[in-house]
């Protein structure tokens, strides 16, 4: 039993016994000899095809997926796969030419699907330049289908009435999701290198859908590009104190922005989802602290000053950027130098005559050291402890942000 081809409802090789029925039906008879229909009596070696046309709305063929490979090895090492789906039909009077140009294959369903590949080689190796085909798909395949069309209608005489074209895998796509493991980042205002991971899940983008296409299997090279990229923005856009401070926030979504632009577009890829981790800033940030501290000063006795500081953070970044200190160290290591320099220059009898002013310049240095760590001075009170300074009046300082 012979092949079945959806293109039997067109044109089909038949016994020289059959007979036409009607006006939507002929019998065209094929020399082999000359590949024309039959003039001669004398002709023998022939066959016969029956041809369906459009009289009879019944006769029309619906091909599903053929598929087409597309090569460029010489030049860009790429291939891939068209699936084609058509329909064609016959006109009154065209059926010579159909049997003409489909008799020669085991099936003219077969030979059809031939003339369509051939087309399409002709096409992307002579019609089309074939960077094209990544660069601007949609274009392509419009001009592709037109390019079909004429041929099939010129050269062979069927109508097509319709014909779809996409790539073979377009229905396979999904989200693509990247972990990438921890490299190396660097910063113009910070001399050391501090480590990175990004999380992010890629959707298609509908405007390059071929490129995702074409590079899907390339998700190493995806990765790596990636990669590259985000240490070349964070090296020239990014400050130490941003990256630690608003790595999720600012940072992350100037990178979305960076990425799909001058990254993914390529790939035919748009960032849905990133996420951005450190180990250098995976430290707690205390939201508030209130330290007491003593700072002894020996002038013509020992004096006592008697400390309570509270701060909050203020900029988390520049905190980090700083090293992160022990807070707890840091606030006792600055009132011990600030009280201790702010003291060394008074005598004993200023101490106890103006501790005002001593307070308040204790408190401004405090505010702009706090400051250079990220953190802002909610209070300072300082407040001798000798009893011969007991007539010093307690004095508290609030700060104002």
């Amino acid at each position: 039993m012979s092949e079945v081809y959806p293109l039997d409802m067109v044109i089909r090789k038949v016994s020289s016994k059959t007979k036409a029925i009607n006006s939507a039906q002929k019998i065209v008879i094929i020399d082999i000899n000359t590949g024309k229909e039959k003039r001669s009596f004398f002709a023998t070696d022939t066959k016969h095809f029956l041809v369906l046309n459009t009289r009879d709305e019944k006769h029309y063929a619906n091909r599903k997926r053929l598929i087409c490979n597309v090569a460029d090895f010489d030049e860009n090492d790429l291939s891939f796969d068209l699936c084609v789906d058509y329909q064609v039909t016959c006109d009154p009077e065209q059926e010579v030419k159909v049997a003409e140009a489909l008799w020669n294959n085991n099936h003219p369903g077969a030979e059809l699907d031939r003339k369509i590949r051939k087309y399409i080689d002709n096409f992307f190796n002579f019609e089309n330049d074939f960077s094209d085909s990544v660069n601007d798909f949609k274009s392509v395949i419009k001009r592709l289908k037109k390019y079909i069309k004429e041929n099939i209608n010129s050269k062979i005489g069927l109508n097509v009435t319709r014909l779809n074209i996409k790539l073979e895998i377009e229905d396979e796509l999904t989200p693509l999701r990247i972990i990438s493991s921890y490299f190396p980042v660097q910063f113009s205002d910070y001399p050391e290198e501090l480590d990175l991971q990004f999380k992010i899940e890629l959707l298609n983008d509908e405007d390059r859908e071929a490129n995702a296409i074409f590079l899907s299997k390339d998700t190493d090279s995806l990765e790596k590009a990636i990669q590259k990229e985000i240490k070349k923005y964070l090296l020239e856009n990014i400050s130490i104190e941003q990256f630690y401070g608003e790595l999720n926030t600012l940072v992350r979504t100037k990178l979305i922005s960076h990425l799909n632009t001058n990254i993914l577009s390529r790939y035919g890829r748009k960032m849905n989802y990133l996420s951005l981790n450190s180990t250098a800033i995976s430290t707690e940030v205390k939201s508030f602290l209130e330290i007491e501290h003593q700072v002894k000063h020996q002038v013509q006795e020992e004096i006592i000053i008697n400390n309570n500081v509270q701060m909050t953070p203020n900029n988390i970044g520049k905190y980090r950027a700083y090293g992160s200190p022990n807070l707890d160290v840091w606030v006792r290591e600055n009132l011990d130098i600030v009280i201790k320099s702010t003291l060394f220059e008074e005598s004993y009898v200023d101490i106890l005559s103006d501790f005002s002013s001593i307070r308040k310049t204790i408190k401004n240095q405090m505010v702009l050291l706090a400051e250079s760590i990220g953190y802002t001075v909610k209070q300072i009170v300082s407040k001798p402890e000798n009893e011969t300074l007991e007539l010093t009046k307690y004095f508290a300082l609030n700060v104002k942000v």
